[in-house]
């Protein structure tokens, strides 16, 4: 094994120490609560031991799970709930909206400029395409306004509405790759 990969931001919660993001429940079973150790500096330092390269894995839009799980006050759903929307079971972070990414953006540059992390994965990328794969355009827009999901239609022949969702998403990498100015 020369890589492992780390789940650092699963819900809008972090599992290593953050001031913008609340801990999170799968460490301690309590969104919030400190499991009293850094897990991503632990991560690194015995990966790196071993010749090991971590990388940070975030999944810049999703919010809960399962919404019937208990957020700490300082998570998204409750300290900017107008940036979620529920979906099903679950609850995400809308990627249309500026605020959203921002959010996510934060959070992945925090782990890059205080951890030695030797990659960045983002996860959910495709979200809305995933949630309204099998849908119609008309479909899509009645399920996309039933679930407040922000959308833009495109005058061009043959785009359903979901593909425009996509370059909402593809606004993080681009941002990502100006914050970090990557080449």
């Amino acid at each position: 094994m020369n890589a492992l990969i780390f789940q650092v931001r699963p819900h809008g919660d972090a599992l290593y120490a953050s001031a913008l993001e609340p801990w999170s429940p799968w460490l301690t079973g309590i969104m919030g609560r400190s499991p009293g150790y850094d897990p991503l500096a632990y991560c690194i330092r015995e990966a790196h031991a071993r010749g090991i390269e971590v990388h940070a894995w975030f999944n810049p839009f999703r919010a809960l799970p399962n919404n019937t799980l208990a957020a700490s006050i300082d998570h998204v759903t409750r300290a900017a709930p107008q940036l979620t929307k529920r979906y099903g079971t679950m609850t995400w972070c809308d990627p249309s909206l500026a605020d959203t990414r921002g959010r996510a953006l934060r959070a992945i540059l925090d782990v890059v400029r205080r951890y030695d992390v030797d990659g960045v994965h983002l996860d959910d990328i495709q979200i809305t395409r995933d949630a309204f794969y099998s849908l119609a355009a008309a479909d899509f827009i009645r399920v996309a306004d039933k679930y407040q999901i922000t959308y833009l239609v495109v005058e061009k022949p043959h785009t359903y509405p979901f593909d425009v969702v996509y370059e909402n998403q593809d606004f993080i990498v681009y941002d990502l790759k100006a914050s970090a100015e990557i080449p």
